[in-house]
């Protein structure tokens, strides 16, 4: 009887021993491979197709890395930061005021944010993108976003004096050049597209305002560089695996000691208790095979809504911690990407004569072409008669 109960014993220590250990070993072959994830993703070099002509820099992200921490502190009213300072200056940039009304406090802003713009937009101008220290995806630079659109929310207001004043290839260089620096912060993850994709929606009526203005000459010659614009924007797939490993260096590299794992965060677990750390080793055995998987079928719609599904699941059992760690509409992010690529096509079909089929999701209206956004809201892109 008693080696039945010391055999009965004996077995549910294995299991649960076996129960914690598994866990462990598991995320112990997770962080390997997350080291050789991150080693290939900062040896990862985005070219250019075709080269850029003239280009002014090796590097985007090392350009990108020298600006921001130029960045003036102060960038209103150009910033939604800046939005409630005294005087109000916010119709004039959003275009809601007549330019003949300009304030002199606006002229002065822009004056002085004029060579800081140039500098910011020059970044797009590079032959190729390489994560660089201090714009790592992981490393969530300051000011990042507040920075791009801030250039996003200038750059409108200069194009639109720069049309005024009859000279729409200058604006239009620049609306592009913005456009450009823009989709390249696609490709630092989820956070980086969704700027990008901010960015185009505000720009693409201006630029393309400045683009009716020009010559049919013009027109022509200017076309190609829209069809090359578009290639800039990171698929689906590369922001949701950017995104991947910057969520497992974030939260789910403190569960490991393996050498190549960037060390940003060492608060991302809810304790250092063992529990705590348990349960994240067993959350991060299951999240990662489904973000893998979310990742192989992220160009196709209707998978990667089953496979965002099954990540939701995830995170309603029991027994995943509430934390640092939480769901993320992937499939929704992927959506807003798309929304970013229908407005670089219609731009692409506009610069092609504005003939032709319009892409799916456009339709013709009165003075342009409407699109609209994923909570229904119509934009307009305007085009000449």
């Amino acid at each position: 009887m008693r080696r039945v109960l010391f055999g009965v014993i004996a077995l549910i220590v294995l299991l649960v021993a076996g129960f914690v250990a598994v866990p462990f070993f598991q995320s112990r072959a997770l962080g390997r491979q997350l080291a050789a994830d991150v080693a290939a993703a900062r040896a990862n070099v985005v070219t250019r197709t075709p080269p850029p002509r003239n280009p002014q820099h090796d590097n985007g992200f090392a350009c990108l890395a020298g600006m921001l921490k130029v960045t003036p502190r102060d960038l209103s009213p150009f910033s939604l930061n800046g939005a409630t300072k005294e005087p109000d200056l916010s119709p004039w940039v959003r275009g809601d005021a007549p330019l003949d009304t300009v304030p002199p406090e606006l002229e002065e802003r822009a004056r002085a944010l004029s060579g800081w713009a140039d500098e910011m937009r020059a970044c797009g101008s590079s032959k190729s993108l390489k994560y660089f220290t201090g714009t790592e995806p992981w490393d969530d630079p300051p000011r990042h976003p507040e920075a791009v659109l801030a250039l996003t929310r200038f750059t409108t207001f200069e194009v639109r004096r720069l049309v005024a004043e009859k000279q729409p290839q200058l604006a239009l260089e620049r609306c592009n050049a913005t456009l450009a620096f823009a989709l390249d912060q696609s490709h630092l993850g989820l956070l980086g597209a969704m700027t990008a994709v901010a960015s185009v929606r505000v720009l693409a009526s201006h630029c393309a305002t400045a683009f009716n203005a020009l010559s049919a000459e013009e027109k022509k010659s200017f076309a190609p560089q829209w069809v090359v614009l578009a290639t800039r924007l990171a698929s689906a797939k590369e922001m949701i695996e950017t995104e991947r490993l910057t969520a497992s260096v974030t939260y789910f590299a403190p569960l490991v000691d393996t050498e190549g794992i960037p060390r940003v965060r060492e608060a991302a677990l809810l304790d250092s208790t063992m529990f705590s750390r348990y349960l994240m080793r067993r959350l991060w055995s299951a999240w990662d095979p489904r973000l893998r998987a979310l990742v192989d079928v992220a160009e196709d719609p209707a998978g990667r809504v089953r496979a965002s599904a099954e990540i939701d699941q995830l995170f309603s059992e029991w027994w995943v911690p509430v934390g640092p760690a939480a769901p993320v509409n992937y499939g929704k992010f992927a959506e807003r990407l798309d929304e970013g690529r229908l407005v670089l096509s219609v731009l692409q079909w506009l610069a092609n004569g504005a003939s032709g089929v319009l892409p799916e999701g456009a339709t013709r209206v009165d003075g342009g072409v409407e699109w609209k956004d994923l909570d229904g809201a119509p934009h307009v892109i305007p085009v000449a008669p």
